[in-house]
């Protein structure tokens, strides 16, 4: 919808105080939007206008806003409470500035209240009054209740109601101003406005003035980032300081702890090896036990088996003596019989012997080869076992590097158990269990690094969407508010063309209307519709109307009423047409009476139709009788003739009158003096009765007669009056009578006349009044329409809908963001708990590098289990060759040997054959003989040594008895030595299973001391105690305690265990008691070395946090955020910039001077940073093109810029605030400069230095002064609204510029047109270059506590003394 360009601007018309500083109720108007104030110093010129601008235009309380100079003095409070003032613990005041659109004629008013009490922060409140109420008019701003009291919040937001706007807060007054009067599309421009007006009216302007204030000027009233927009940057700074704070003191805590754990590793070995010791030393003298008894059992079986073979050698020995002397009996009978017996078996024994001696030489060679073969064998294998042991050294060695380029350490020990002891079989299965787990690891960490990616890759798109649907939500703010000031803009045009509209009607006025008409339409579409507003119009119109039409019906009514007063004329012009003598008024029941009478015959006449005046009766007489006799009743009473008085009072009822009765007086003054009876009209009455009745009328007064002087005085019986004596006679005699007639018939014709004139008077009123009417309609039919207004408010209903769709988005796309966000965070954590320790960076391609090289691995470690397999087969088939090769050489000398015994039998055998063939032979008796020699002598032996095998059993019986009772003392000593070492194996396993050294293998107790001792040899020579390193690790712990407190490190006794009635197993109880350092994590207690996991995460997810955040900072906040409103500034100045030097350029000055005016880039400081013109650049591009090095110039820029201002605020002592730190670096106004350059006709452009000013003449000072800093203003209002205010306020006005320049200052605020408000010492600004001015001269004499105001006003030729009763 296009509105109409709003030609009527807001002009500053008034300001007011009221109780502020020493001014009680005071107010200061303008003259066409221009006041200046005058006044010596302490008159309070500066204090008054500073009051007003910049104050009331954004509501900003600081001190340094209050003084021209910038000095914090100044505070608000100081004026409302001042300090001197100690009667008063609080007080009420107001500022108001009214504003008026000249042609359209409305108001709008802004102000503020504060309420300052002692001691107690300062109360604020603005307000706005948009109905056309003006404060001192129609709307006050204090209760009068015998003296002024100003109103409070709530009675002020009370008695606007619907006409205006009560804020509470600073922010929102200024959003308020800026809606009704400015229009800026964001308060930043409108900031900037402020800052530059604020800059424009220091003093410095006009006293120390050089070109570097001009630049000094125009950057500070650029708008810098506010702390909001620094809010992300200085928190992410902060937080990475605070991570690497964290990451210190964690660093710090590892070194404290790492100290303690190195000795804490050595009192844990120590105190393991020790226990280790002493449990192994308990197991070797359990086993020694058990050794001494399975020897002793051994002993005592073999003295059993000892006694067992004793028995039977004893029994043989019977046997073999029975069987002697058996022989003995046999050999006595047979001769030769036995030797040929023997002989036979010699022969066959040696028969045997040959075969055998045969098949021995046969095995004895097939020995030899396998022997030979088994040789050749054996050195295949030596030779295959070195190749073998190459290729297995070599396979360890990739897999040594392949485990290293995949931080495997377990490969390491493995390799170097496995070379140690390569010759005996090695289990695999632990390796390929921490293969197996470790690859699962990188298989979890893998997963959640593909987790992650995702997670990074569906944070980085929703913060896209987050960006996007931030973007689309400022654009619709800014669209909105770009709607409601074209909503506003049309507001304010209906309500000046409703202005123009009530102006040029002639009857619809809607006079006390405007004020709510104007509240409904800034109400309109909230609150009220069109309905409403043209509601009001319709009021007036109706009221108007009412009145009209009440005036028409009045006019009509009037019109009837007069012609109906025409037609009783002309009834009662023509009845006194008809009549020929008038009669007076008689009442129904007197008329129906009389034609009663006569109906009935009664003769009957009126008193004055019977008697005429006498002819001495002058006319005033004549009146004063007629009128008495009215009064008295006579006048129109009846003169009955005494023969019918009886019948006169027989009448019916409702019938009435009044008679006349003679009692005439004839001795008297009478009537009959004055009046005379006339002849008779009526039969029946006489002349005589009629003169009777004169003469019962006395002249003189009388206290019981009736009578009537002439004078007018009468009685008739109780009653006595006078007359008016201004009656003409009218009834008595027939010539006044016809008179009479004559005169209402001229009256009543002359009526008649006047009648019908003012009937066409009244229609000519009544015929008007209906055009009137007409017009009226007319007028309210012309009201004006709001369709604009309609269209201006769906435009704004449209774009709040979809603002609200935008927040509604971004509130969900951060929602999701913040769930991506958290998600990431969880997938992050869970990423660093699937590593845990794992030493693989962190990063996707690692871990799948890592994976395929542990695929490899295990390929490898596969193939490194077969060699080595083939390896131990291969020394398995050695040691069986080489057994193999001595069961052959056993079984060699096995069969040389037989061999040898066979040959040496062959040779006996051989030999006794020759015997026993020599003895068959040669037998005889001797050897017979000897025979049984040899038998007695054996059976002798026999019989001797059975006692002696007896006594050799008793013996052994003494002995096993002996052994037996050794053997149960043992019994009990492993009884208690097992029960010992059971205390020493659970003081072993409770110390091993603390894991504090190694860890569990699964193996059993014994073994895995053996192990620990084997692992812990090098404590076997320790000199120190266990107490020695107790003592170092106290102080080494206390050393590093306060590194560690934040973790409650604390150090305890363990194994505290009652005491035991066994000396020794009390011994084993007591070396349980061990130190132990614990820890609080997250509220629960861990151990030290889980502390020291704890602190290693907690500086890799801190080192990851602070890499997550340094990228979060530079990516996310400086290019896609703090970046965008960095570059939206940029170019918001540059084309503010561009609008002063246009206007600068189209000025006319009279020396043909002209100015011009650049930002240009700084350069680079150093090598690290960049120059404005390529930071701009790149912060003006797309994030998502800018390449790696781009965005590490970026980076390294302002890292440099971030440490250089640290080192600054170091140097100089300062607290290192995050927030000025960031305020400092991204100050784009400090990444250019201004420069001012000027150009005379026919010269080139040239800069204007501080030389080159000073050898300008004082105009062109003057000229380079201001003309820049107008422009610059005139600009900032360029980008407002078209109606709105343009003022600047100036102290001490161009203070030390001569009266010519002056006039050449004024006219060029005229041409910019500008409306002023400034303070001079000296000055009057009665210049003919301005059009009008209002001038206050402020007198406070010896600081009084009051200030006198004397008016003036300057019309553009004189200069004149204001009254107060012309101010308003």
């Amino acid at each position: 919808m296009e509105t109409g360009y709003m030609t009527d601007k807001w002009v500053i018309n008034r300001i007011g105080l009221v109780n502020f500083w020493f001014y009680d109720e005071e107010e200061f108007h303008f003259s066409g939007g221009r006041l200046l104030l005058r006044g010596s110093n302490g008159s309070g010129k500066s204090v008054t206008m500073q009051s007003f601008i910049p104050l009331l235009l954004d509501g900003n309380k600081s001190p340094e806003r209050l003084d021209p100079f910038g000095s914090r003095a100044r505070r608000l409070e100081n004026y409302v409470l001042p300090e001197e003032d100690r009667d008063r613990e609080e007080n009420t005041g107001y500022l108001y500035m009214e504003f008026k659109k000249e042609s359209a004629g409305n108001y709008l008013t802004i102000g503020m209240g504060l309420r300052a009490r002692r001691n107690k922060p300062m109360q604020f409140w603005g307000f706005s009054i948009t109905d056309g109420r003006r404060i001192g008019v129609d709307f006050q701003l204090y209760k009068d209740i015998g003296e002024k009291i100003p109103l409070t919040k709530t009675e002020l937001r009370n008695r606007l109601e619907n006409g205006g706007e009560v804020t509470e807060y600073q922010k929102e007054y200024m959003e308020m101003v800026n809606k009704l009067l400015f229009g800026f599309e964001s308060l930043e421009e409108y900031d900037e406005l402020i800052k530059l007006l604020i800059q424009l009216r220091t003093p410095k302007l006009s006293k120390e003035f050089k070109p570097s204030v001009i630049y000094e000027i125009m950057e500070n009233s650029l708008q810098p980032l506010s702390d909001e927009d620094l809010r992300p940057m200085s928190e992410a700074i902060e937080n990475m300081d605070t991570i690497s704070e964290q990451l210190e003191m964690l660093k710090n805590s590892r070194d404290a702890a790492v100290k303690v754990e190195k000795e804490y590793d050595r009192y844990n070995e120590f105190i393991l090896f020790e226990k280790a010791k002493s449990y192994e030393t308990s197991h070797k003298l359990l086993d020694d036990l058990y050794k001494r008894e399975k020897l002793f059992e051994l002993e005592i079986n073999k003295l059993t088996d000892r006694l067992y073979q004793l028995g039977n050698e004893q029994q043989q020995l019977i046997a073999e003596k029975e069987k002697l002397e058996h022989k003995k009996e046999q050999l006595e009978k047979h001769d030769s019989y036995l030797a040929k017996k023997e002989l036979e078996k010699v022969i066959d024994e040696l028969e045997n012997l040959s075969e055998a001696i045969k098949q021995k030489e046969k095995a004895k060679e097939k020995k030899n080869d396998a022997i030979r073969i088994n040789g050749d064998g054996f050195n295949r294998e030596q030779d295959a076992l070195s190749l073998t042991e190459k290729e297995i050294y070599a396979q360890l060695d990739k897999l040594d590097e392949l485990a290293y380029e995949v931080f495997f350490h377990e490969q390491g020990f493995m390799s170097a158990e496995l070379k140690e002891k390569l010759e005996e079989p090695y289990s695999f299965d632990y390796i390929k269990d921490q293969t197996r787990l470790y690859r699962e690891k990188i298989k979890s960490t893998l997963k959640a690094l593909d987790e992650e990616q995702n997670c990074v890759k569906e944070y980085d798109e929703s913060l896209k969407k987050l960006d996007e649907a931030r973007k689309d939500k400022d654009t619709a703010a800014r669209s909105l508010e770009k709607y409601e000031n074209l909503f506003q803009e049309t507001r304010e045009e209906f309500i000046e063309t409703v202005h123009k509209w009530d102006n040029g009607n002639t009857f619809l006025k809607l006079k006390r209307l405007m004020q709510p008409l104007s509240r409904d339409v800034q109400q309109y579409g909230r609150v009220t519709g069109y309905n409403e507003i043209i509601s009001h119009a319709h009021t007036a119109y109706r009221e108007t109307e009412e009145g009209m039409e009440l005036n028409r019906r009045r006019v009509a009514s009037e019109k009837g009423k007069l012609a109906e007063e025409k037609n009783k004329i002309k009834i009662e012009l023509e009845e006194w047409k008809s009549i020929k003598d008038p009669e007076p008024e008689r009442e129904e029941k007197v008329r129906k009476n009389r034609e009663h009478l006569k109906e009935n015959g009664i003769p009957h006449i009126p008193f004055y139709m019977a008697v005429d005046f006498a002819d001495h009766v002058p006319e005033q007489i004549k009146g004063r009788l007629e009128e008495a006799l009215n009064d008295m009743g006579i006048l129109d009473a009846l003169i009955v003739s005494s023969k019918h008085g009886d019948k006169v009072f027989c009448g019916e009822t409702g019938l009435a009158d009044k008679y006349l009765n003679p009692n005439p007086q004839f001795m008297a003054h009478t009537l009959s003096e004055l009046l005379k009876p006339v002849q008779c009209i009526e039969e029946g009455i006489t002349c005589e009765e009629i003169d009777n009745i004169l003469k019962s009328i006395l002249l003189d007064p009388d206290t019981e007669k009736t009578y009537l002087d002439e004078s007018g005085h009468y009685r008739i019986g109780l009653i006595e009056g006078c007359t008016s004596d201004m009656t003409v006679p009218k009834f008595i005699g027939a010539e006044a009578r016809k008179r009479f007639r004559l005169e209402n018939i001229n009256h009543l014709e002359k009526e008649l006349s006047q009648k019908e004139e003012e009937i066409e008077i009244i229609v000519v009123e009544l015929n008007r009044i209906i055009h009137d009417l007409e017009a009226l309609k007319q007028e309210f039919q012309k009201f004006p329409r709001g369709d604009d207004l309609e269209e201006s408010y769906r435009m704004v209903k449209d774009e709040e809908y979809r603002l609200e769709n935008c927040i509604k988005d971004l509130e969900e796309k951060g929602q999701l963001a913040e769930v991506s966000f958290q998600k990431l965070k969880k997938a992050k954590e869970l990423v660093i708990e699937a590593a845990g320790k794992c030493e693989i960076p962190l990063k996707l391609q690692s871990y799948r590098e890592a994976d395929d090289g542990l695929d490899k691995y295990r390929n490898m470690l596969g193939d490194l289990i077969i060699q080595h397999n083939k390896y131990i087969n291969i020394i398995y088939r050695l040691i069986n060759l080489r057994d193999q090769q001595e069961e052959l050489l056993h079984d060699l000398d096995d069969i040389l040997y037989d061999l040898g015994s066979f040959k040496r039998r062959q040779e006996n055998l051989t030999a006794q054959k020759v015997n026993y063939e020599n003895t068959l032979k040669e037998l005889g008796h001797e050897e017979i003989e000897r025979e049984i020699d040899n038998c007695i002598r054996r059976y002798r032996e026999v019989d001797r040594l059975i006692p002696e095998k007896a006594t050799l059993g008793g013996k052994l019986n003494t002995e096993l008895e002996n052994r037996n009772k050794d053997l149960e003392q043992i019994k009990q000593d492993i009884i208690v030595k097992e029960e010992l070492n059971r205390y020493h194996e659970q003081t072993f396993l409770q110390e091993y299973k603390m894991g504090y050294v190694t860890s569990d293998t699964g193996s059993t107790p014994y073994n895995n001391c053996r192990t620990v001792l084997k692992e812990l040899k090098q404590y076997e020579n320790e000199q120190r105690t266990r107490e020695e390193f107790a003592v170092k690790l106290q102080e080494v712990y206390n050393n590093g305690q306060q590194f560690l407190l934040e973790y409650n490190v604390s150090m305890q006794y363990l194994f505290e265990e009652k005491r035991n009635d066994n000396p020794e197993i009390n011994r084993v109880v007591t070396s349980r008691r061990r130190l132990e350092l614990t820890a609080r994590l997250e509220g629960r207690e861990s151990d030290f070395y889980t502390l020291m996991e704890y602190i290693d995460q907690s500086i890799e997810q801190n080192e990851k946090l602070l890499l997550e955040e340094d990228r979060h900072l530079f990516e996310d906040i400086l290019i896609n955020t703090v970046g965008k409103k960095i570059r939206a500034r940029i170019y918001h100045s540059e084309r503010w910039i561009g609008k002063i030097n246009t206007l600068m350029q189209s000025m006319n000055t009279s020396s043909g001077l002209s100015f011009s005016l650049s930002w240009r880039n700084k350069t680079a400081e150093n090598e690290e940073q960049m120059g404005t013109r390529e930071l701009v650049e790149l912060l003006k591009s797309d994030a998502a093109l800018l390449d790696d090095s781009s965005m590490m110039s970026l980076t390294t820029h302002f890292r440099s810029k971030i440490k250089q201002a640290r080192t600054k605020m170091s140097d100089e002592g300062q607290r290192q605030n995050f927030h000025l730190i960031m305020k400092e670096i991204l100050d784009y106004r400090k990444w250019f400069e201004f420069q001012l350059y000027f150009k005379k006709t026919g010269e080139n452009r040239r800069e204007l230095t501080n030389n080159a000013f000073f050898i300008f003449s004082g105009g062109e000072k003057a000229m380079a002064m201001y003309a820049p800093l107008f422009s610059a203003v005139y600009a900032r209002y360029e980008n407002a609204r078209n109606d709105c205010p343009r003022m600047i306020s100036l102290d001490e006005a161009f203070a030390g510029v001569d009266d010519i320049n002056i006039l050449d200052m004024f006219r060029l605020l005229e041409e910019l047109k500008l409306n002023f408000i400034i303070n001079s010492q000296n000055l009057w600004g009665d210049y003919e270059t301005v059009p009008s001015l209002s001038i206050c001269e402020l007198l406070r004499p010896n600081n009084a506590d009051f200030v006198t105001v004397i008016r003036y006003h300057w019309n553009g030729k004189i200069r004149s003394l204001v009254s107060e009763r012309n101010t308003a």
